[in-house]
């Protein structure tokens, strides 16, 4: 008969089957290989058969591990968000090791104190930290994780070491080398967020990734003999109002033949805008835009995309740190940059129309 797994000790397993309590434990904490098969067997069968459960907390203060990682974000809503997809990834790699996710969203001004990594190991029992802060990263932040004793690795930002990042720049020249190879020359770089002279420009107040994503398309084109095309944000609206259009570049003479948005933003007012022009899609344009997981769109529109690949960037950050938590040592690791993926359908893409489509101002309109 079970008694309750409150009361079952090691000692009791031991007592059960006939063998010491340092075999009995080695066997319960994942060093049955050094005893044969039968001697495994009968211990785990009676530690069932009594109920046992293992004292997670004993555990950990004897081995000084908590099998826990942090993922750490700013609470800055944009430096420190966190896709579903990251989270997912993580999670992923965390179940095959037996580890568990601490999840915290933190003020700049804690994340830069002196409580912070205390924190972390006294009252949040990690063993290592996921850091999602993707731009502008004060100073301090980098001093503090230099000199706390948990191993880290940084998600999406550009870190000399210890980071994980997509190859957006590889991104950006992969969608454009598709375009180019179904025959188009004119193709235009559309980002709605933010100004051509911030794009152009070393500014480092947004993500580099719309940087990089820019600078791919623009050595694909170059490489091409074809002029890049930049449709920016009207320096004269807010971003939420250049993001919900309608958009200057999309009327007049002169129209590109493919569009390749920087994200999903701006996306489905211009698909709006273009079908209320009359145009259809692929056949008069081709669109293509960058996104972090593999769906549809608002609106239920097919769009073709490049995968930046969310899910893999929180599954090797995971990967990594467990690595460096295994290796009990905090070394400098190489950047790991992960490619991104082309997947194109054929849903907005197709071949250049035999005659630009010719469209008129409208009333209203504003870039």
């Amino acid at each position: 008969m079970k008694r309750k797994s409150s009361t079952i000790t090691v000692g009791d397993i031991a007592t059960r089957v006939g063998l010491s309590r340092q075999t009995v434990s080695y066997i319960l904490n994942e060093k049955g290989h050094l005893f044969r098969p039968e001697t495994r067997r009968l211990v785990i069968e009676a530690a069932e058969d009594l109920g046992y459960r293992p004292n997670a907390v004993a555990k950990a203060l004897r081995s000084g591990k908590f099998n826990g990682i942090g993922l750490v974000s700013s609470a800055g809503l944009d430096s420190g968000t966190v896709t579903s997809e990251k989270i997912f990834g993580i999670h992923e790699v965390l179940q095959v090791h037996d580890f568990h996710l601490v999840s915290a969203r933190y003020s700049d001004e804690f994340l830069v104190s002196r409580v912070f990594i205390p924190k972390m190991l006294r009252e949040l029992m990690v063993d290592g930290l996921i850091v999602n802060y993707t731009h502008r990263v004060p100073p301090e932040l980098v001093q503090q994780v230099e000199n706390s004793p948990l191993p880290t690795i940084w998600l999406n930002v550009k870190q000399p070491y210890d980071c994980v990042r997509p190859d957006d720049f590889q991104g950006g020249a992969l969608a454009t080398s598709h375009l180019l190879k179904l025959g188009h020359q004119d193709i235009a770089f559309v980002d709605v967020f933010r100004t051509e002279e911030e794009i152009l420009s070393r500014d480092t107040s947004f993500h580099y990734s719309v940087r990089d994503r820019w600078k791919g398309y623009e050595a694909a084109m170059r490489g091409a003999g074809q002029r890049p095309r930049l449709f920016s944000r009207n320096p004269r609206l807010s971003p939420s109002e250049s993001k919900a259009g309608p958009f200057d570049w999309l009327e007049g003479p002169r129209q590109p033949t493919a569009l390749l948005f920087s994200s999903e933003g701006g996306l489905m007012p211009a698909l709006m805008q273009m079908a209320y022009q009359g145009r259809r899609i692929p056949q008069d344009i081709s669109v293509m835009c960058f996104q972090d997981g593999e769906r549809t769109v608002g609106g239920g529109y097919a769009v073709d995309y490049v995968l930046v690949p969310h899910r893999l960037l929180g599954a090797t950050a995971a990967e990594l740190l467990i690595k460096k938590i295994q290796q009990n040592e905090k070394q400098k690791d190489p950047v790991a940059i992960i490619p991104c993926k082309l997947c194109a359908a054929g849903y907005s893409v197709g071949p250049p129309p035999a005659k630009a489509f010719v469209t008129q101002r409208k009333r209203g309109a504003k870039a």
